[in-house]
């Protein structure tokens, strides 16, 4: 058999006449022609987020890009088998591509031909295993295409997809060999081509598929030509898979990989219930809700629509109903085939009745064996034999059953397809074409970029813009420059990821600074893309507004480029709700002075610092880090060498649960030493002795049933200052929320004392904010007992009865609502204060002590992070709302402590912000003035909502009342007296018509009142006043928010820009250290910055003794000043002489080889501004270079002093990797030619038929693999059923058994398909109820509705079909033989043929 002949098989037996073959292949041309259609029919003419943007944009830069390891791009990492792409996905895209087919007809053409490899490899399976007849096969391959596993994945990841299409075409060979009509070697070789043709891009999902071939070939009989076939089968296997398996092995050595941040395996097996793996809908991302909207809107329909999980359900049960017919060809390679794909896809899933390995599992699939974490890709192995049980079942039952089973599985198959049919097959964000404008600013940075890193803020989790999702970043295709930006998923290294996570934190948070240019210049970043076009609804605090902001705060950052449109809403009619205001789509700004790719920096005057990547850029902000002077992080090597006066500990590396794929908000609030994170941190053994942990005072504990500052909170809400500390913190103003998933009630919080303790009564605050029902009953716990208590809806405290007796605990849980909320999704409780008579805790965060450091000579750093502001400055207004505000960890005051062996005098300094509204428009008032004003209230803290703001002409200002003043007033005191008739008020809606506002204004003239104008003007009898209270009266729906107040004959404030503020001992924040006061001085800043939020520097008026142990630095919450950050040091320290980065002359420069010229005076860096990877290799001379990773991730190598000349660096990994891809297809030529060639005639060897199967064989599986499946219930269950089937079978297979009709009936009803298969209907309809019941968030009956009951359903049927893989001749009739269609089936007989080869000719 050649090639050709054996793909060219797409018609019935040779005995078919010519009409029924033609009629045949008009059938299969139909349905490919159908599979065509759903996919062209799929956002047409638009591209989709398929796969890979390259693909569709530029292919073969992309695999040019693949045939080597090392990209330049995210600072230098290992592309994530990008190889796989060689071979077929690549070439096909890049040959239509080249032939000028619109790139959205290629991505609808490829998914058409990856739709029809299934169906027909489906067809001409069934065919060569003899199961069904033409019409059944088609619409088993229909089924097998259209599954919903193939539904979910082909419109957004085909290559995960294409080995499952493959999968028949792999079997399809092996069949033909095993029945000797093809040779072994041939049969082997067409197999491995098949295989080829899966890719490489996914090495699970192709391993998946050779599972049901091992099956096929271990299934056969024994003998000389089983043999053979699998000693071919297995080398040629090999051989194909070279080309991708060494590559894959080369980077798996070198790569840092990003599997346990990315995903985990609580939820990809969170789904893999027995009724979801039998049905299909086994694919986490099904179920995947992000951003608030289905990831997948046609597979999220399949996963949660009641009637569809029916549909689904019952037609697998047809396919399952075929396996279970005795008579059905090749039965046990399929039930085998089957049941270990239920065992592999189910592996994991934590059920009511998981077995207890089951969290060893998870840990594993988390662990070694992350790379199958994802088991769902081993659907095919259950999809594939329940369709070709379809394609049996209706043509092996009753006649007059045939005709309505397949209409109704007919039906169901398109019914399935009803969510794509609305839905596509791809994810949401389709787009014509990347815009015009996003490749002008490529094309512009090609050209000006040079070797500089450009850096895209902000960041985002994927590609998702207004014009569409493309998933992938455009700059991935479109930029040849080397390019980073922040991301979910961490590329190069733990530590270059960190650094981009905080870089990025300061421009969604808008804090810019000196500090931060100064990193980005260190780094090597020249240029930023500033992307004002992303998807508004996945940026999270990253408005463009606050990215300006930050970018205007950071002196060195220019504007230099403008691409695009305008983007942004141009007006709103509230200040505080224009969040999204206009900027140009794409902007360009460049970084001065930017570092060189490569150059060299003096060893000597290293810096050792303790903590994690980002510290870096704390030290640039506090000036700390102002040059480009090497850094060695943690234990790095070279470390240990440094003197603890060089050495920096910081407060950066703490212990915390995060939550990556968030990208911002990550982390949740410092754990103490005992506490457990819940998953993986990016972080690294080097810096673990500087890890900072939390330390609690006076309490043993504090914690809750959840919490927002949880890494289980819900997506942008999580706030590390809601956690369970923030409600005992004596500050109202902070308190503890729950996380929302399930409603407030049954949550609580619960506060752990050292030791038993009589506790009368506790006081209550409740959290009163728009966060959900306010509780009206709560249940106070102790060790003693519990009391019910009710509580009124208030926000001031409530003294609340304990119950009698000492206890180490007390814990507040609600228990009852003042009314039910809507939905319980979203809906929290919050407890501003939980006071408990004698109890005063404090929390504070423990610095580790610098290693060696006796004299405690080394500098510690303490810096607030995670906090972001109430107010922004826009492109029109400054936007404020108490909803932008996040509070962070130290909310509204500082409390750290260090460890040191050292004694002596210390001094402090550090950045605060000031915040007091009070203290703030003091600052602000200055002599000569035309006038000061005040206010009755602000909506935030944040200084930019003060009274000035009305009164400074500026209309981007803007004073914010408090939304819950009653009586917003603005009192004016005038420098001097003034007649007034008239004032003009302006609001942010005064441009659209009179504002409903009346104001009333009270002087020394009396008291006048007005509506506003539509000019804004007020006018009334004059009065003469020195001073003006305004009082403004709205609607309780309507803020006051006031841009500008004129007083005809006054002149306004003014801007603040140009006056310094220098404030005396006293007037800075005070500290508090070990108790005793420090107070400081504000020695830089400006009064602008007061009013912008701006840091002020502050230092000790006096220096300070501290002592040997531990040393703890707190400002108080009620402090005027938000500490953001705090040194601590030895005082009369001396400065380093700056460090700057030299340049070499750079002589080539390739992702494989780098040649430069040094001259080294004094030993040195050789540094380069990339990520450090252990495959790369310096030398020069022919001496080896010793490796060095500077600040934590950066590559560098140690050039000794004296050293001149070239100095060579090599990836070397990187010929391997191409060694192996040319080998790899060196080998796949000789597989081609192993199947071209003819082979020799020989003797013939016996057909190699189906192995017979023996029931004791199973006897030992069987309880394991209920054990597997269901724990001690399904190890009970299916013993028993397996048991009681067999026996039954036998009795009623017995000679005077088939006589006693009770006996018959009895075994009927325990071993009978039908019952097997209701209770899978069953399990599909409690499994609808359930998912239906907990929508409507009922999950007293939901919960065990959609798990325990559908679970334990499912058992019988897998009893079953495990009984049914065993040969039982005595209970085999002869199969009834389905004719052409349209004739009576005749009677088949059993003697002469194989019965597992029955069912047609």
């Amino acid at each position: 058999m050649t090639v050709a002949n054996w793909i060219g098989q797409l018609a019935p037996e040779e005995a078919d006449s010519y009409a029924e073959r033609f009629r045949h292949r008009l059938r299969l041309l139909a349905g490919c022609l159908l599979l065509g259609a759903i996919a062209f029919n799929t956002a047409t003419e638009k591209l989709i987020a398929e796969t890979k943007l390259d693909m569709a944009v530029d292919p073969l830069r992309f695999l040019g890009r693949a045939l080597h390891l090392w990209d330049d791009d995210y600072f230098g990492h290992l592309q994530n088998q990008a190889y796989g792409y060689l071979f077929p996905m690549g070439p096909f895209y890049a040959l239509w591509l080249k032939l000028d087919m619109p790139a959205w007809n290629v991505q609808r053409l490829w998914m058409s031909f990856v739709l029809c490899a299934a169906f027909l490899g489906v067809v001409q399976l069934a065919r060569a295993l003899r199961i069904g007849t033409p019409n059944t096969r088609i619409l088993a391959g229909l089924a097998y295409a259209l599954a919903p596993h193939a539904q979910a994945l082909i419109g957004i990841n085909s290559s995960e997809f294409l080995p499952s299409a493959m999968m028949p075409w792999i079997l399809l060979p092996l069949v033909r060999g095993a029945e000797g009509t093809t040779g072994p070697r041939r049969a082997a070789a067409l197999s491995a081509i098949a295989f080829l043709l899966c890719g490489g891009v996914n090495a699970t999902a192709e391993l998946a598929v050779l599972v049901a071939p091992a099956v096929y070939l271990l299934t056969r009989a024994r003998g000389p030509l089983r043999r053979r076939l699998m000693a071919w089968w297995c080398v040629l296997i090999a051989a194909v898979s070279f080309w991708w398996a060494v590559p894959l092995l080369v980077m798996g050595r070198y790569v840092f990989s990003f599997l346990p941040f990315i995903e985990n395996a609580t939820a990809t097996t969170g789904v893999t219930s027995l009724t979801n793996v039998l049905r299909g809908t086994s694919s986490w991302l099904a179920f995947l809700s992000v951003d608030g909207r289905p990831w997948m809107a046609g597979a999220y329909q399949q996963a949660f629509s009641p009637w569809l999980i029916v549909v689904t359900v019952l037609l697998a049960g047809f396919g399952l109903a075929g396996l279970a017919l005795r008579s059905l060809p090749e039965r046990s390679f399929l039930l085998i085939t089957l049941l270990v794909g239920v065992a592999i896809v189910a592996a994991g899933h934590a059920s009511a009745i998981a077995n207890p390995l089951n969290d060893a599992v998870v840990h594993a699939l988390d662990g070694p064996l992350a790379a199958f974490r994802n088991l769902h890709k081993f659907d095919a192995l259950i999809r594939l034999p329940v369709v070709l049980g379809l394609a049996g079942l209706l043509c092996l039952v009753k006649p007059r059953a045939r005709l309505p089973l397949t209409a109704a599985g007919a039906a169901m198959v398109a019914a399935t397809c009803v969510p794509i049919v609305a839905e596509g097959l791809a994810p949401s964000g389709s787009f014509t074409e990347i815009p015009g404008y996003w490749k002008q600013a490529t094309t512009w940075l090609d050209e000006n970029a040079g070797d500089q890193m450009v850096l895209a803020v902000p960041g985002s989790k994927r590609g998702e813009y207004q014009w569409g999702r493309p998933l992938d970043e455009p700059m991935q295709p479109l930029l040849t420059a080397r390019w980073a930006t922040h991301t979910i998923v961490p590329w190069g290294s733990a530590g270059s990821s960190r650094l981009m996570a905080a870089i990025d934190d300061r421009f969604a948070s808008g804090q810019g600074s000196a500090g931060l240019t100064e990193t980005l210049r260190r780094i090597g970043v020249g240029y930023l893309v500033v992307r004002n076009d992303l998807d508004r609804r996945t940026i999270g605090t990253a408005w463009p507004a606050r990215v300006h902001q930050a970018i205007e705060d950071s002196p060195g950052i220019t504007l230099v480029k403008q691409f695009g449109p305008g983007v942004g809403d141009r007006r709103s009619t509230i200040a505080s709700g224009w969040l999204d205001q206009p900027y140009t789509a794409l902007e360009i700004y460049r970084v001065e002075k930017a570092a060189p790719q490569v150059g060299t920096v003096p060893v000597a005057g290293a810096l050792r610092v303790g903590g994690a990547p980002e510290a870096l850029l704390d030290l640039a902000e506090q000036g700390l880090l102002s040059d480009d002077r090497p850094v060695i992080l943690g234990d790095d090597p070279g470390a240990s060498a440094i003197p603890a006066y060089d050495t920096v500990v910081t407060d950066t590396l703490r212990k915390t649960d995060v939550e990556l794929s968030d990208l911002r908000q990550v982390a949740g609030a410092t754990l103490t030493p005992g506490e457990t994170a819940s998953g993986p941190d990016l972080t690294d053994p080097a810096w673990e002795r500087f890890q900072s942990t939390a330390q609690l005072l006076e309490i043993a504990g504090v914690r809750a049933s959840s919490s927002e500052a949880d890494a289980t909170a819900m997506p942008n809400s999580r706030d590390p200052g809601r956690q369970p500390f923030a409600a005992v913190d004596g500050d109202r103003r902070t308190g503890w929320r729950s996380a929302g998933w399930k409603g407030p009630v049954g949550e609580w919080l619960e506060v752990t004392l050292t030791k038993p303790t009589d506790v009368p009564s506790v006081t209550l605050a409740l959290d009163q904010a728009y966060i959900g029902p306010p509780p009206s009953q709560v249940a106070v716990e102790t060790d003693t007992g519990t009391l019910l208590q009710s509580v009124t809806a208030t926000a001031e405290p409530q003294r609340l009865a304990a119950p009698p007796g000492p206890t180490t605990r007390v814990r507040i849980r609600i228990t009852k609502l003042a009314y039910e909320p809507k939905t319980k999704l979203g809906s929290r409780v919050g407890i501003t204060e939980l006071t408990i008579p004698g109890v005063s805790p404090g929390r504070t965060i423990v610095v580790p002590q610098a290693p060696g450091d006796s004299r405690g000579e080394a500098v510690v750093s303490f810096s607030r992070n995670g906090d972001v502001p109430a107010c922004m400055r826009g492109s029109y207004v400054w936007a404020c709302s108490a909803g932008l505000e996040i509070q962070g960890e130290d909310a509204y005051g500082f409390n750290r402590a260090y460890d040191s062996q050292g004694s002596g005098e210390r001094t402090l300094s550090g950045q605060a912000v000031l915040t007091s509204r009070s203290e703030v428009e003091r600052v602000t008032s200055l002599p000569g003035e035309p006038l000061a004003v005040t206010s009755s209230s602000t909506y935030t803290d944040d200084p930019a909502t003060i009274a000035r703001s009305a009164f400074d002409g500026d209309p981007a200002t803007v004073w914010y009342a408090d939304p819950l003043d009653r009586a917003p007033t603005l009192d004016v005191t005038l420098a001097r007296p003034v007649t007034l008739s008239r004032i003009k008020v302006v609001f942010p809606d005064s441009s659209i018509g009179p504002p409903p506002v009346r104001l009333t204004l009270r002087g020394d003239g009396g008291t006048r009142e007005g509506w506003v104008g539509r000019d804004g003007w007020i006018e009334f009898p004059p009065m003469k006043t020195g001073k003006l209270s305004i009082v403004f009266t709205a609607s309780s729906s309507r803020p006051i928010e006031v841009n500008d107040v004129t007083i005809p004959g006054v002149q306004p404030l003014g801007a603040l820009s140009g006056y310094p503020l220098r404030l005396p001992c006293g007037y800075g924040p005070t500290l508090s250290v070990d108790g005793a006061p420090v107070h400081t001085r504000i020695v830089d800043g400006t009064l602008a910055d007061v009013l912008a939020g701006r840091p002020l520097s502050y230092e000790a008026c006096e220096n300070f003794n501290v002592l040997p142990g531990q040393t703890r630095l707190s400002a108080s919450p009620q402090d005027p000043y938000r500490i953001r950050t705090a040194v601590i040091r030895r005082p009369g320290a001396v400065a380093p002489q700056p460090t700057v980065i030299q340049p070499v002359d750079v002589k080539e420069w390739t992702g494989w080889e780098r040649r430069v010229e040094v001259d080294a005076t004094a030993a040195s860096y050789l540094v380069v501004n990339e990520n450090f990877n252990d495959g790369w290799h310096a030398s020069v001379a022919g001496r080896e270079l010793a490796p060095a990773r500077l600040d934590g991730w950066r590559q560098a190598w140690i050039v000794p002093a004296g050293t001149t000349g070239t100095v060579t660096m090599s990836y070397r990994p990187d010929g391997v990797y191409r060694a192996g891809l040319a080998a790899g297809a060196a080998l796949v030529l000789l597989v081609v030619a192993a199947a071209a060639v003819p082979v020799r005639r020989r003797a013939a060897h016996p057909p190699a038929g189906p192995r017979g199967m023996r029931v004791k064989w199973l006897w030992p599986f069987v309880p394991l693999y209920g054990f597997w499946i269901g724990g001690l219930t399904g190890l009970a269950v299916l013993s028993a059923l397996f048991a009681g089937t067999v026996l039954f079978r036998r009795v009623s297979a017995g000679e005077h058994a088939r006589r006693g009709t009770v006996v018959v009936a009895v075994s009927r009803a325990i071993s009978s398909a039908p019952a097997a298969l209701a209770s899978l209907a069953l399990a599909g309809l409690s499994l609808a109820v359930g998912t239906a019941l907990l929508r409507a968030e009922s999950t007293a009956w939901g919960e065990p509705l959609s798990d325990l009951v559908p679970q334990l359903l499912c058992l019988p049927l897998l009893a079953r079909l495990l009984a049914n893989v065993p040969d039982d001749p005595a209970g085999v009739r002869a199969p009834r033989v389905p004719e052409p269609d349209g004739q009576v089936p005749q009677a088949a007989s059993a003697a002469g043929r194989d019965t597992h080869l029955s069912g047609v000719p």
